[in-house]
């Protein structure tokens, strides 16, 4: 597994690219931490998003000059590669495409650009051409948390009026051809929780490709705490919806993490009791607590390991 860590922990610092990162290589069988990225790394602040097919190679997220660039590189951090340059905007969001061939992002710029002509946009990166592509990007939307269909064929997204949204409060789910085509938006009146304030919940397909995760707002949920969320499967091609978790003032349903196999979601269940780690099967039944955190702390952004 390999793991990301911060030198410092104050949240603006950390979001303007000014701590210190390190990056790691866990082993399960031995307990033993590798340092990764130690050739010289872009900048001092460096994420690894994940490992390219062969794993001998990464895609990384480096803060450069005020910009968060993309680069592939080794392990050690040699034989790097610049997928995104000077002046092309501020990158994350990375999703790799199953056959390890593309990878898709987001992408935030202070103006208009090729690339961003919008708040937020969806660009794919051809990774054997390094052709990068503008996929979805319009005046007055946040397009953001692209993620690839288990066949390759669609990208889901989180669709953002920020113009009218400052606060990215709320989102339509959209989903669209890797090649920008068919760009369809697959829920209305803005139902599913954004919550930029609690870490961007964005969406995801299930094993089988055939739902997405859909955290959608109880009628009068605000920014200011009132109202919820319930957890919905979405079919983005018929627009059926199916309903996980029971409706419930106060508790905000979000973070949905599918098992390898699409049997069981872990989500987060966040309330005036912290946010704990919770388990049900994929038809919503057996819902159960996992974890308050450490020391009752709290728990958030579960991920699953490749077995069950």
């Amino acid at each position: 597994m390999i793991l990301n860590s911060l030198e410092a922990a104050d949240v603006a610092q950390i979001r303007a690219g000014k701590v210190i990162t390190n990056s790691w290589l866990y082993s399960f069988a031995s307990g033993k931490l590798t340092k990764l990225l130690e050739r010289d790394p872009p900048s001092k602040n460096v994420y690894i998003q994940t490992v390219l097919p062969g794993e001998r190679r990464v895609l990384a997220l480096a803060f450069v000059d005020g910009e968060q660039r993309l680069y592939e590189m080794d392990l050690d951090g040699g034989n790097r590669i610049a997928l995104t340059k000077r002046g092309e905007d501020f990158c994350y969001g990375v999703s790799l495409s199953p056959d390890g061939k593309q990878v898709a992002l987001h992408v935030a710029g202070g103006s208009a650009s090729r690339f961003n002509p919008g708040h937020y946009s969806i660009n794919v990166i051809d990774l054997e051409t390094h052709k990068r592509s503008l996929v979805s990007g319009a005046k007055g939307h946040l397009y953001i948390g692209p993620q690839w269909s288990p066949d390759g064929k669609w990208i889901a997204f989180l669709d953002c009026h920020a113009d009218i949204d400052p606060r990215h409060f709320s989102a339509d789910l959209c989903i669209v051809r890797p090649d920008g085509s068919e760009h369809r938006v697959v829920t209305n009146s803005r139902r599913h929780w954004f919550g930029t304030g609690y870490g961007s919940n964005v969406t995801s397909w299930s094993p089988d490709g055939t739902t997405i995760t859909y955290c959608r707002l109880l009628p009068g949920s605000t920014t200011s705490g009132k109202g919820g969320t319930q957890i919905c499967l979405l079919n983005p091609f018929t627009g059926e919806v199916t309903e996980l978790t029971e409706p419930g003032d106060g508790d905000w349903h979000c973070r949905l993490a599918w098992s390898p196999a699409g049997r069981q979601l872990a989500f987060v269940k966040s309330s005036s009791r912290g946010r704990q780690l919770w388990l049900m099967d994929a038809d919503g039944r057996n819902a159960r607590l996992l974890t308050r955190g450490l020391k009752d702390q709290g728990a958030d952004h579960p991920v699953w390991l490749p077995s069950e």
